[in-house]
């Protein structure tokens, strides 16, 4: 190694100054040049505009997986008569001029993103949205929940909230819905909770903490202020609204009553004394079983037919 330095060392010396003036030009040239080529680099062209929908004078809608589970995921909440509800009220036609601008100008605010060569992505929920002009078919499009518009060149585009979907919906729609999809969060939260409860962080083992301290034991499994899946959204005040059943163990049988709603409160636990009707409109309770079933008890018949030793 030594001797290689020196003969670099003897070439150096009978350089001539002009020699060294050119060695640091190729360097800066090196160093330099590629950073000058990034930025002279031309940026690429914009993607091509949303669709335009403005004089389109009919639009259906249709829902997937269908009309009631796009709002609804538990369908099971829902009595029979609710079911017919949300399915005879949510539009599948358009015709309304104003309604439609809205849409228009909605899409319109979209931003290209990229162009998918799969189509629309495997995504559940979704309402796709045909739009016609005088009968005649002139564009389509998916929109999901999660704000993605893909278009009929799969072109994929991002948008904020469409307030032109609320007015989709008929006069009194969104307050008869809206009760039902409170209920459907109230037994997702459930859900939730069960999650949280099955194992024991510490011993790795599937047992129930102690009824007593079961909202405290929960609460430190969840990152500070993870406190919505205690509450039942469609009551606005305390802690949690839900009870836990101290008779319910593990290895109790599946149909068992592990939690339910009661009024606000915290570390709550008993049988159905405490359980309420009063957090829902109409009227009317959840509780969650031992094999991760939520159901909605309407009646004190109900209730009394449950499992709850």
């Amino acid at each position: 190694m030594k001797f290689y330095f020196d003969h670099v060392w003897r070439i150096l010396l009978t350089w001539k100054p002009a020699a060294y003036s050119f060695v640091v030009l190729c360097i800066f040239s090196l160093l330099v040049m590629p950073s000058c080529r990034k930025q002279s680099q031309p940026k690429p062209p914009p993607g091509p505009p949303p669709p335009d929908i403005s004089d389109c004078t009919h639009v259906e809608l249709r829902y997937s997986p269908s009309k009631l589970e796009y709002f609804i995921s538990r369908v099971s909440l829902l009595s029979p008569k609710e079911v017919n509800d949300v399915e005879s009220l949510v539009p599948t036609v358009v015709n309304d001029p104003e309604i439609i601008k809205a849409l228009a100008h909605d899409v319109n605010q979209g931003t290209f993103q990229y162009y998918s060569r799969q189509g629309v992505p495997a995504i559940k929920h979704f309402v796709n949205i045909i739009c016609y002009r005088n009968g005649e078919f002139v564009t389509a499009f998916v929109k999901t929940h999660k704000q993605v518009l893909i278009g009929t060149k799969n072109y994929i585009y991002e948008n904020g909230v469409w307030p032109s979907l609320e007015k989709l919906k008929p006069t009194g729609l969104t307050s008869k819905i809206t009760s039902l999809r409170l209920r459907n969060k109230c037994g997702a939260n459930m859900a939730l909770l069960k999650s949280t409860i099955i194992e024991d962080p510490l011993t790795q083992k599937k047992q129930y903490p102690v009824p007593s301290k079961w909202c405290d034991i929960l609460l430190r499994r969840y990152p500070p202020g993870g406190t919505e899946q205690f509450k039942c959204p469609s009551q606005g005040e305390g802690k949690c609204h839900y009870a836990m059943n101290p008779n319910c163990k593990s290895d109790s049988p599946p149909d068992t009553v592990l939690l339910f709603e009661t009024k606000a409160g915290w570390n709550q636990h008993g049988g159905p004394e405490l359980f309420t009707f009063d957090n829902h409109d109409p009227k009317g309770g959840c509780v969650l079983l031992n094999n991760r079933t939520v159901k909605f008890i309407r009646t004190k018949e109900e209730l009394q037919q449950l499992r709850w030793k």
